[in-house]
């Protein structure tokens, strides 16, 4: 029961974390695109930074988390966008509106972008793995223990409970590192974001 319910969790916080990843590109979009309503000199310095900032996340971001790095750089010039737009003085009704729409895309934003990178740990702990071990060791102790008529069916029920055990484990292995490994979460939410959102018009 243990295994089962970790298993479902495990595989629930990876696709959580897919989502998270899918909501934080959406936000970059929406403060690109209501960048639009800026003055055309802020637009477009604020548009480039963004760009470049995403450009960073694409290129070296990504492969720095997979062991747990921080890109420094992405801070940087996340900081940078924030700083060009964060002193903006609108002169009207209609700037202001796009202002604050844009301050709070940029507030949900960073709390996306947090979710992210605390996701990059493994869901499952070494401690979890230590008790799902000794619980697999204990459990196939007892079915050798079992009476059974014959030697092949002792053996024909251990082999069955191993790779039951077996394809759980190689489950958990696979999506406890969302951002590694063959089910890894990729970029590619991001690089649609440069390849074909961001040249729109």
């Amino acid at each position: 029961m243990v295994l089962a319910f970790l298993t479902i969790s495990v595989w629930q916080s990876h696709g959580n974390i897919k989502v998270t990843v899918g909501k934080e590109s959406n936000a970059i979009y929406s403060i690109y695109r209501t960048l639009d309503a800026y003055p055309p000199a802020l637009r477009e310095v604020a548009k480039e930074k963004l760009t470049i900032y995403v450009q960073e996340v694409v290129d070296r971001e990504w492969s720095m988390m997979k062991p747990g790095e921080t890109d420094y750089a992405a801070l940087q010039k996340l900081k940078s966008f924030h700083d060009s737009v964060i002193h903006f003085v609108p002169t009207n009704n209609g700037e202001l509106v796009a202002h604050q729409e844009l301050m709070t895309h940029f507030s949900i934003y960073r709390e996306l972008r947090r979710d992210r990178l605390m996701g990059v740990g493994p869901l499952v702990g070494n401690t979890m793995w230590l008790v799902l071990s000794l619980g697999t060791l204990i459990m196939m102790i007892f079915i050798s223990c079992l009476q059974t008529p014959s030697y092949s069916n002792l053996a024909t029920l251990l082999s069955f409970f191993s790779a039951m055990v077996s394809l759980v484990f190689s489950l958990l292995i696979l999506d406890n590192y969302p951002f590694m490994g063959p089910e890894a979460i990729g970029s590619g939410t991001f690089q649609q974001l440069l390849k074909i959102y961001f040249p729109l018009p």
